[in-house]
């Protein structure tokens, strides 16, 4: 089990000090899990009636004689045939516009994705990011790796983790600060200032866009990884966005890590808007 993420932090000199500190969120503990929900209880048995009480059935009515049968008619003349009113004329379907014809998003109450595809792209609009994304594994120490540190605009998906839309989680990390950007900040530099009800958008390999909503963010000391909370099973598919935090020191780093919680709303297939998209190969202003 990873226990947690390093290597996020990469500022070697007091540089961050010298201007305002990224944002950290308020809260130290990851938010609440949803509350499962009880069955309702099984109605209370009840005793059938009882049967009635036998009865003597009434005696048979005595025979009596048959009426006459009546006297034969002649039946009435079939109705004259009339002619069947014709079909109606058939119609020529347009087959180009049927081949062409998208199927609606699939929004609201979603099923999960049973494909999997990884994870080519990350939107966040609250906080200005749309960062391509790379695959990384198990760093030598055990932690989770992250992207190359002469490229501090890339976000990585971990790969050991769920693809999008998956039942899951789904681990996303990305450098704070960087020495190598001429504003000494990274792509997730702005993480912690994101919010219940943000939006954030996962695109595949295959086109499929997975949109996500935030729960909530925490700080949490490497001390007190929550390990639990980012690798566990769920039935939800649900996201998870790090980053370091904390306080830094030159030489330690960060003493702690930023991590955004959320779930899966919908999915749906890339708009032309979405494929036309630029990627943001900067890093945020501080």
């Amino acid at each position: 089990m990873l226990v947690a993420v390093c290597g996020l932090g990469l500022i070697i000199s007091d540089q961050l000090g010298r201007a305002a500190p990224p944002p950290m969120p308020a809260a130290t503990t990851p938010p609440p899990e949803p509350a499962a929900t009880t069955p309702p209880p099984e109605p209370a048995a009840t005793t059938p009636p009882p049967e009635p009480a036998a009865t003597t059935p009434p005696p048979e009515p005595a025979a009596t004689t048959p009426p006459p049968e009546p006297a034969a008619t002649t039946p009435p003349p079939e109705p004259a045939a009339t002619t069947p009113p014709p079909e109606p004329a058939a119609t020529t379907v347009d087959s180009h516009r049927a081949r062409n014809v998208s199927p609606s998003p699939h929004r609201g109450s979603t099923p999960l994705l049973t494909t999997n595809a990884r994870p080519v792209r990350v939107d966040i609009a609250a906080i200005d990011v749309a960062a391509p994304l790379i695959a990384v594994g198990n760093a030598p120490d055990g932690t989770i790796g992250v992207p190359p540190p002469k490229k501090p605009y890339l976000a990585a998906w971990y790969k050991y983790s769920v693809t999008p839309g998956r039942p899951g989680r789904t681990v996303i990390v990305g450098h704070l600060d960087s020495r190598f950007s001429s504003q000494y900040t990274a792509v997730f530099y702005r993480l912690g200032a994101l919010k219940r009800g943000d939006k954030v958008a996962v695109r595949r390999a295959d086109g499929v866009v997975v949109e996500y909503v935030v729960d909530g963010a925490s700080l949490q000391s490497k001390a007190r990884f929550p390990a639990d909370q980012i690798y566990g099973k769920s039935e939800r598919s649900e996201l998870r966005l790090i980053t370091c935090g904390g306080t830094y020191d030159k030489a330690a780093g960060w003493s702690g890590n930023i991590i955004v919680y959320g779930h899966m709303t919908s999915w749906h297939r890339m708009t032309p808007s979405e494929r036309n998209a630029p990627l943001k190969y900067g890093t945020p202003r501080r």
